[in-house]
């Protein structure tokens, strides 16, 4: 049996105003050991580049050189220093117009591998309008994996749009975790990210999301598969003996004392390994050697 990662919250921040920095909340109840999943989604009128965030590993990215359209996927396991910290600033080379950002806390997750398969797809899988469908070939490796999928979007008139009908082949139930927009001067953008837990290993190869209103191009739309691995419960009988121990015959002297050595083999032990967030090892602690004195009657 695997244990399934859990989005416990989520935090947004957008900006409908020309500016090169987004301060980003980190969302509440964040302890050190947590995964943080970021999902940044702006647009520009000129060629601008956003700073990598410090300690954060990137998952993937889209960027459009035309319309300056781009949708990047974040990662980070929570320090002690980002609890204390509260937030984070996210900094571009230099002035962009609207920009939207999402952060889900995860628990649960495997320390180290803890995204087993993610890729990115943009445009709208050969066609246009408000259902973008993307082909995807990726099976996941466990049962009980978390699924998620991102969304961004940009345009150059209207509101900013919204998402909704988040869907899978196999299907998944997936929840809708974050949808927050902004618009400046009719340029807009959007970030949706929804998830859900799939308790199969069968292959994935379609996913989609509905926009609230049609996009015009399809270099103004992005969207990510991600797939959490889940915690695999430790199974199986340890032998806790190797070699086992050989013991001395003890003799003594009447009226004479003598340091007897309780081992002529010591025993030799397995190590046994124990699997949740990460592996721990138990080792017998070696007997100390026993002294005996013969006590004359």
């Amino acid at each position: 049996m695997a244990i399934t990662p859990v989005i416990q919250t989520v935090s947004t921040a957008s900006a409908s105003q020309t500016g090169s920095t987004l301060a980003v909340s980190f969302p509440s109840g964040l302890t050190a050991g947590d995964e943080m999943l970021m999902v940044v989604t702006w647009y520009a009128t000129a060629a601008r580049t956003l700073t990598a965030p410090s300690g954060w590993t990137a998952v993937k990215a889209y960027g459009d050189g035309t319309i300056r359209f781009e949708h990047n996927v974040y990662r980070k396991t929570a320090s002690a220093g980002d609890v204390s910290a509260g937030s984070i600033t996210l900094s571009w080379s230099g002035t962009i117009v609207a920009r939207t950002a999402g952060i889900l806390r995860i628990t649960g997750q495997v320390v180290g591998t803890e995204i087993a398969f993610s890729e990115i797809d943009s445009g709208f899988g050969g066609g246009t309008g408000t259902t973008p469908s993307y082909t995807t070939n990726i099976t996941p490796t466990f049962t009980d994996s978390l699924i998620i999928q991102t969304g961004g979007a940009a345009e150059t008139s209207g509101s900013a749009r919204t998402f909704s009908g988040w869907t899978t082949t196999p299907s998944v139930t997936l929840t809708e975790q974050v949808d927050v927009g902004a618009a400046y001067s009719g340029d807009n953008v959007a970030t949706g990210i929804a998830a859900g837990a799939y308790s199969g290993t069968s292959n994935f190869t379609s996913r989609g999301f509905t926009l609230s209103s049609s996009i015009s191009g399809s270099n103004r739309l992005a969207g990510t598969f991600i797939i959490y691995n889940p915690v695999q419960n430790a199974s199986g009988t340890p032998t806790p003996l190797v070699v086992s121990p050989t013991f001395f015959s003890v003799s003594g002297l009447v009226g004479g004392s003598a340091i007897i050595p309780l081992f002529v083999v010591s025993p030799t032990l397995f190590s046994v390994f124990g699997n949740a967030k990460t592996s721990t090892i138990w080792t017998g602690k070696t007997k100390e050697p026993q002294v005996w004195t013969q006590v004359i009657k």
